[in-house]
């Protein structure tokens, strides 16, 4: 930190702990190399455009009585998908926030999260869940034809057991299966609106790209078939200057 002095042309430099600056940026993946992106934490479909967001220690500049911001060393760097973004920006104060990825803590790169197939986990664990029910309702069904076998008149008991049975039965086909159903279906909308999200960035960057080479195009053909005197009509002409005075 140099010493601050009144001059105006002194070049002054300040650091301090608590100074920080922010960014975010745009990443694009080249279609040909996103089948060997990984999946960001909380996404489930790899991503073609994500956004990075940079915090860095930062210096202040102080010359010609103007301050600058400069970054330093980098602090922490996080990548979200479109969709991950969108929902940081227009759900302040709810919850704990929304999933990112962290990608650097100061110099060293964190590693990327666990790879996992959303719909292969959903489809694990309702083959599960339909498994247990089985066994369950196999149980019970040895268990009360054990009893209705025996000769001996079904006691206040064995009325309880089968009864047990019977609703644990309807509580599996009637609440927890059709939980599970509906979990599916959230995660499949969810799935269906990041991959919106992701053909809308994708359409954006491409339509920006394209438009700002047939701007490049459409001016370097009107040059190249002009003279050097009307390439320089074809310009932007600087504003008038406002008369003043007599």
């Amino acid at each position: 930190m140099s010493e601050y002095t009144n001059d105006i042309h002194d070049d002054y430099k300040e650091s301090h702990p608590s100074y920080a600056v922010v960014g975010f940026s745009r990443l694009h993946t080249s279609m040909m190399d996103l089948g060997d992106c990984p999946l960001l934490f909380g996404a489930s479909v790899p991503q073609n455009t994500t956004i990075v967001l940079r915090i860095k220690r930062a210096e202040l500049h102080r010359s010609l009585a103007s301050n600058s911001y400069y970054g330093k060393e980098s602090l922490i760097e996080v990548e979200m998908t479109p969709h991950q973004f969108s929902e940081l920006l227009t759900s302040m104060s709810v919850g704990d926030g929304v999933p990112c990825t962290i990608r650097r803590l100061g110099r060293e790169r964190v590693p990327d999260p666990p790879q996992y197939d959303v719909v292969k986990r959903h489809e694990g664990e309702f083959e599960t869940a339909i498994r247990g029910l089985r066994d369950k309702v196999k149980q019970l069904n040895t268990e009360a034809r054990a009893r209705l076998d025996d000769p001996k008149p079904l006691t206040k008991a064995d009325r309880a057991m089968i009864d047990k049975a019977l609703r644990l039965v309807g509580e599996w086909l009637g609440d927890t299966l059709p939980f599970i159903e509906k979990q599916f279906r959230v995660a499949a909308d969810k799935t269906v609106a990041e991959v919106r999200s992701e053909i809308d960035a994708a359409l954006t960057h491409f339509i920006q790209q394209k438009g700002l080479s047939a701007i490049a195009d459409d001016v370097s053909k009107r040059i190249a078939s002009s003279s050097p005197a009307q390439s320089v009509e074809m310009l932007p002409s600087p504003p008038e200057r406002a008369a003043f005075g007599g």
